[in-house]
């Protein structure tokens, strides 16, 4: 039987994660923002309708940040849709061993600066084996976090998006909450960003730091789940 800290981690559809090189990489993200910008250019399209037949009724505007609102939900889907198949190899890395995926990570995520040597890092202390792991785990992660982190940050943005529009016609009580909300989910995104670009830098100077373990996998080809 094949161990979690041994075997090959595959995505959830057989593709190894480094097969998914910089076209691949480029091909995704082209796939995410093609929907964003059909789906911007039908919500346009309807709103500027609606505004043509009943101007009095539909507010142009109001419209725009519902095509936005739809753009960006739309977008979040395709995001999670798109980096779903490779993500599943967090789980083929750590099994169902909870207590090894938190120490991996925080190896991972207390990685400082370039020029300080592996050796000197002030990070967890990790067996041969956990190092493996862990170069496969900011493999993986520093090609779906993007997507991931863009995700959430998209449904936010869509959020933010139908507020704006639910400002247009409504009592100047409900707009001031309104826009104090709309305030605080600007300051939460903006938060959110920097802190997942924080993590982000750090696992990709994990893994350019410890390349040399990810020798021990399989690199480029596609594979079938081992079986046990």
């Amino acid at each position: 039987m094949t161990s979690p800290s041994t075997r090959p981690p595959t995505g959830s559809r057989g593709l190894m994660i480094d097969g998914l090189g910089q076209r691949e990489i480029r091909r995704l993200i082209r796939r995410v923002v093609l929907v964003f910008v059909v789906a911007l250019l039908v919500g346009t399209t309807g709103a500027i309708a609606l505004w043509l037949v009943d101007g009095a009724k539909h507010s142009l505007v109001g419209g725009v940040f519902l095509a936005l609102t739809l753009a960006c939900f739309a977008a979040s889907v395709a995001c999670w849709t798109t980096i779903f198949p490779v993500t599943g190899g967090d789980r083929d890395i750590f099994g169902s061993d909870a207590a090894l995926a938190k120490t991996v990570r925080r190896a991972v995520l207390s990685s400082t600066a370039p020029t300080v040597p592996p050796s000197a890092q002030p990070a967890v202390a990790l067996t041969p084996d956990q190092r493996r792991l862990a170069a496969r785990f900011a493999a993986i992660q520093s090609v779906a976090m993007p997507f991931q982190v863009a995700q959430g940050l998209l449904a936010l943005l869509g959020a933010l998006f139908l507020g704006a529009s639910n400002l247009l016609g409504q009592d100047s009580e409900f707009r001031t909450f309104q826009i104090v909300m709309i305030a605080v989910g600007g300051i939460v995104l903006v938060a959110v960003s920097l802190f997942a670009l924080r993590n982000w830098r750090r696992i990709t100077r994990y893994r350019d730091a410890h390349s040399a373990e990810l020798g021990d996998f399989p690199a480029t080809t596609p594979t079938r789940r081992p079986k046990n």
